[in-house]
């Protein structure tokens, strides 16, 4: 398996070089809806985040075995045979994330590769339901989680408005009080997808206002995004503070390569 990139689902931002946020989507007929909070982690050069390991990810990790096990959790990566498919474990979310990339970037999802997609099955899928992601540059995320207003909701109002599938109440069942600020993020980060004509979508889908094709992003091209995202938000001064940020995180990766 080669190396290829993603852009920002919000800002069309490389993620080469980037921290991120990701958010597993589940698609309904042919919506993508939200139902975990975001996970964190580093962009990992293969379509996904090397995730971090905390008590969320692990609410997360647990109700997805849970389902596994029970069998209304299917997880199978199509792209390699079945002899050398390894499966999810309770052992760390990345086993999680990794197979659901697999769905991602190689099923008819990523229509950046034309009608039929990546031309694989889905690798994921929950009660028949395709299991995706969405990936927005951790600058970006916390930068509308920070300044971007929306009206007030209490963290239940706020969970229910954005996190209506069942699966979410499953996973986060009697844990809203512990997860308001994580909440809160997603619920203002929902609200900016609104307000800017943009909705949740796997990062190839041509739906994307910043579609991913999944190519080796190269220097000239991750300077020439950064600059499309300036002048797409040339209005909003904490979104340039954010997309700067990124910038120079790009910037100081590739010194340090350099040294």
């Amino acid at each position: 398996m080669g190396f290829y990139d993603c852009n920002c689902l919000v800002t069309g931002v490389s993620l080469l070089y980037q921290d991120a946020a990701l958010v597993i989507l589940r698609r309904i007929g042919e919506t993508f809806t939200p139902i975990t909070l975001a996970l964190h982690g580093t962009y990992d050069m293969q379509g996904t985040i090397s995730a971090d390991a905390d008590a969320h990810s692990a609410l997360v990790l647990e109700y997805f075995m849970d389902r596994y096990d029970d069998g209304s959790f299917i997880a199978a990566d199509d792209t390699t045979r079945p002899e050398y498919r390894i499966p999810p474990t309770r052992d760390h979310i990345q086993s999680l994330v990794d197979v659901i990339e697999r769905t991602t970037t190689c099923s008819e999802v990523n229509t950046s590769f034309g009608p039929g997609g990546g031309g694989h099955k889905p690798s994921t899928l929950l009660d028949g339901d395709f299991i995706v992601h969405a990936l927005i540059a951790q600058p970006v995320w916390d930068a509308i989680a920070r300044y971007n207003e929306a009206p007030w909701q209490s963290a239940e109002e706020q969970f229910s408005h954005v996190l209506h599938d069942s699966a979410s109440r499953q996973i986060y069942g009697g844990q809203i009080a512990d997860l308001t600020v994580r909440i809160d993020e997603l619920a203002r980060v929902d609200s900016f997808l609104v307000k800017y004509g943009m909705a949740w979508n796997p990062p190839g889908s041509t739906a994307c206002r910043y579609p991913s094709t999944y190519s080796d992003h190269e220097d000239s091209d991750v300077r020439a995004w950064l600059d499309r995202a300036r002048a797409d938000y040339q209005g909003l001064p904490w979104m340039l503070a954010a997309i700067d940020a990124c910038s120079s995180a790009f910037e100081r990766r590739l010194r340090e390569l350099d040294e």
